[in-house]
């Protein structure tokens, strides 16, 4: 979306980029968690360099605070009730 159309807005980008945010965490707990088969991690391992890469380049992830706890998604059975989402993000950019 952001190539097809380069003057989109932080606003209509607001949506894509929020579960894009919730398709990295969902692959980092998947890479975290030893009750993961080892294809689930392969499959993590190869798409999440390229999520992680995506943002970075466009900063996806500025309105969460480091340091900061945030509630997650009520009824979601991967993620815990809350999550440190900045301090996320930035350990998977740091290390890609």
């Amino acid at each position: 979306m952001r190539r097809a159309n380069p003057d989109v807005t932080a606003g209509e980008m607001s949506s894509v980029d929020q579960l894009i945010i919730e398709d990295a965490l969902r692959l980092h707990i998947c890479l975290s968690d030893p009750h993961i088969s080892e294809k689930d991690k392969s499959y993590a391992r190869n798409v999440l360099p390229m999520v992680v890469a995506y943002i970075a380049t466009n900063n996806v992830g500025a309105g969460f605070k480091s340091g900061v706890e945030y509630e997650m998604l009520p009824g979601d059975f991967m993620f815990p009730p809350r999550m440190k989402i900045r301090d996320i993000l930035d350990e998977l950019i740091y290390n890609r």
